[in-house]
């Protein structure tokens, strides 16, 4: 586990990692305004309250995701960065974070490592050879009292030559909460639902490669209630997620049902 802290200074609406001090004042990117009226992206993604840029500030690559609705994800975002990195679980590193009236921006430094997800559709690794990593990594994590809520696999990034998962999209991510089992059996259903995606057919295969894998891990074994729990609850997420896709909303059209009954 690699665990890092990071300081912070406040100035002109933002809160700025010391170590990107240097580099934000050599670009005239210390105010708020500044960065949010930034141009020339090199990438531009927008999801209904937020939009996401990413500019090259001379071989420095910074992420702003920008809001202006639900500002409280961006803040809880921005909080857990730093925890998770205090208590040894790696994620987007924290550059600078922006609040100004109805509008918060946080950036961070790019990621260069491909999620979970694209490894493996695209077999640039075998499932066994990361499931047997993922699996100690997110035993390790539930076990340290963290619970991921959005917890797809595409969410954890892999550095293969450093062997690390860094977790992205932590806005919801619990720390030590009441009710603990129940943040456990979400996140497992989570994953379950997204190796529909990812494995289709073979998916009950791989999900019960890594529940043997994931338990073996574990210091409190799961039992056979917990994973029927886990099953229903995957079936309500795909219930769920096909509603909305009906909608014109956003989600995976699954065809594989049969296989988390």
């Amino acid at each position: 586990m690699i665990k890092r802290s990071y300081q912070f200074i406040e100035k002109n609406n933002l809160k700025i990692n010391l170590e990107y001090l240097d580099l934000l004042n050599s670009k005239g990117l210390l105010s708020f305004e500044s960065l949010w009226n930034l141009k020339d992206s090199y990438f531009y993604y927008k999801k209904r309250y937020r939009t996401i840029e990413a500019y090259d500030l001379g071989g420095f690559k910074l992420y702003l995701k920008k809001y202006e609705f639900n500002l409280k994800e961006a803040e809880n975002e921005w909080r857990n960065f730093s925890l998770l990195w205090e208590k040894g679980f790696p994620t987007l590193t924290p550059v600078v974070f922006g609040n100004k009236k109805d509008k918060v921006l946080i950036g961070t430094e790019e990621l260069k490592f491909p999620s979970s997800l694209k490894l493996l559709s695209e077999k640039l690794i075998s499932p066994e050879i990361l499931l047997l990593k993922f699996s100690q990594f997110l035993a390790l994590f539930h076990e340290n009292n963290f619970f991921h809520q959005d917890c797809y696999i595409g969410h954890f990034h892999y550095d293969a030559k450093k062997d690390m998962f860094y977790i992205m999209d932590v806005a919801r991510v619990k720390y030590n909460p009441k009710f603990k089992m129940r943040y456990l059996i979400k996140d497992l259903a989570q994953l379950k639902y997204s190796f529909m995606e990812t494995f289709k057919e073979q998916n009950l295969y791989w999900w019960d490669f890594f529940w043997k894998e994931y338990n073996k891990h574990r210091k409190e074994k799961l039992g056979k209630l917990i994973k029927f729990l886990i099953n229903k609850k995957a079936q309500l997420i795909d219930r769920h997620t096909q509603k909305i896709i009906k909608k014109g909303g956003e989600g995976v059209i699954t065809y594989y049902k049969k296989i988390l009954i």
